[in-house]
């Protein structure tokens, strides 16, 4: 157990700053629920339930460069008076972060093969590529500026979003860290063991049907501003490195509309467009965080 803790701090030491963030979650699982919402044009409502699995296992290497694999697994189920319905998506990573010369510098590049679809396996048509560029300016040690873009080949066509964030640290109780437009997070450290906040979401994804017409897909989120959630959160250590987290928030935005392969909207017993509502979620990660005194002491 000692051996493994202390490969597990061997590599968060190395590869912190891969992620934009004060710390790395090893594994990651969380369970979603959206509340049931009204649909816009008949008086069912929809419920949706999400199972998240996350694993990130980085790679030191000799010249302190980072590689990072690991990936994503997403469950959303779909339950209404019209039927049942499940999307999947599995999501592949393998990245690379450089540390250049001039110590100010970082580049981190991650390529994002992507299963997306309804069914719960690989084939053709379900599948998209991206990836994601990212660069870092270390202005000073409470202060990181970043700035990219990512791509993904959505069913939809090419989407490509120009990426800017930091990571601050204004005080010890205080970090503010993300990358803009995807997520933003103010946290809040109350004790060794507790830590709140607020974060900011913006989610946009598509995934096969095929159930529906030939090449048809569900787009999640509008087609300018995605997906958008707001949450509280609420961290407990309950262990060193074990944190169980709840979140409760708002959805802005919330869509899953089928479209065909020449991007009509068309209809679909379930996935059609409802109001916004309610989100909590629950879960559980194996987090080792770099702003601990375990971890300063090593360094």
């Amino acid at each position: 157990m000692k051996l493994a803790t202390y490969i597990l701090f061997f590599l968060f030491i190395y590869s912190g700053n891969v992620l934009s963030q004060p710390y790395i979650d090893i594994i990651n699982l969380k369970y979603q629920n959206f509340l049931p919402v009204q649909y816009t044009n008949d008086d069912h409502k929809l419920g949706v339930n999400e199972n998240y699995l996350n694993l990130n296992i980085p790679i030191p290497l000799k010249n302190k460069d980072v590689i990072l694999a690991g990936g994503t697994f997403d469950q959303l189920r779909f339950s209404s008076s019209h039927g049942n319905k499940d999307l999947y998506a599995l999501n592949l990573q393998l990245g690379y972060l450089k540390y250049w010369k001039n110590a100010r510098w970082k580049t981190f590049f991650v390529v994002l093969p992507k299963i997306s679809s309804d069914q719960l396996r690989i084939n053709q048509g379900s599948f998209q590529q991206g990836g994601l560029l990212l660069f870092t300016y270390v202005k000073s040690p409470d202060l990181q500026f970043k700035f990219g873009s990512y791509y993904n080949k959505e069913f939809f066509g090419n989407f490509f979003m120009p990426l800017l964030g930091l990571e601050w640290k204004p005080s010890p109780r205080i970090n503010i860290f993300g990358v803009l437009p995807g997520y933003m997070i103010i946290e809040y450290k109350a004790s060794s063991k507790f830590y709140s906040g607020i974060s900011y979401q913006c989610l946009t994804a598509s995934y096969r049907l095929h159930d529906s017409e030939e090449y048809a897909y569900v787009r999640n989120g509008d087609k300018f501003w995605g997906q958008m959630q707001l949450k509280l959160f609420a961290n407990f250590y309950f262990r060193k490195h074990i944190v169980v987290y709840g979140e409760f928030g708002h959805s802005l935005c919330r869509k899953y509309e089928v479209y065909n392969k020449n991007s009509q909207r068309i209809g679909h017993p379930i996935l059609h467009k409802t109001k916004d509502g309610f989100i909590f979620n629950l879960g559980l990660a194996l987090r080792f965080r770099q702003d601990t005194p375990s971890l300063n002491k090593q360094k």
